[in-house]
């Protein structure tokens, strides 16, 4: 897998898609084999300073928009161009315009979210902290089509700065914005 690249990660279920995917963002360790990056080799103590990962189940906390994003409440701390980009690219839409809407609390579970606003949530955070690597398992399973164009288009992009993503999908139709698929049928 190259920089750059858009990887779709296909298979049935049971295939292995997430432990594959487990495994390169570190989540698991490595029994046998090694991982490199840039022709490097990287011990899995690194795996966090190099890749998001947004899995299946996506974890928000209890607080705003904004620190379930960034990862903190100190406004300060808050890198405002990342945060802007991240919320266009996520296509953060559904909380209408101004600082106020930012500022919403997300209770606990989530619930008083939609399932794919919160997805949305999860993948500006993922964006927000320009790793070199963004890996996402199933998220854009629970966004309709038109929406899980524009979060395609918008990966796509990210693509084109370096950022490689790798996706673990059902949807074919990312296809068309993939340069690789891995099928582990």
């Amino acid at each position: 897998i190259l920089r750059g690249d858009f990887v779709a990660i296909l298979g049935p279920s049971g295939a292995g898609k997430t432990t594959l995917i487990d495994i390169i963002s570190g989540r698991l360790p490595i029994r046998s084999g090694t991982i490199n990056v840039n022709e490097r080799l990287i011990e899995q103590i690194e795996f966090n300073e190099i890749t998001s990962y947004m899995s299946q189940a996506p974890f928000v906390f209890s607080g705003t928009v904004e620190e379930n994003i960034c990862l903190t409440n100190n406004r300060g701390l808050i890198n405002q161009h990342l945060f802007k980009k991240a919320l266009a690219l996520a296509n953060i839409d559904f909380l209408g315009k101004g600082d106020e809407q930012l500022k919403k609390i997300l209770n606990e579970d989530g619930s008083n979210f939609s399932s794919g606003q919160i997805q949305r949530i999860c993948l500006a955070r993922a964006v927000y902290f320009r790793k070199q690597i963004l890996i996402i398992d199933e998220g854009t399973s629970k966004l309709d089509q038109k929406n899980r164009d524009e979060i395609y288009s918008a990966l796509l992009a990210l693509t084109r700065i370096g950022v490689t993503i790798l996706m673990v999908t059902h949807d074919t139709g990312v296809l068309e914005y993939c340069n690789r698929t891995i099928d582990l049928a």
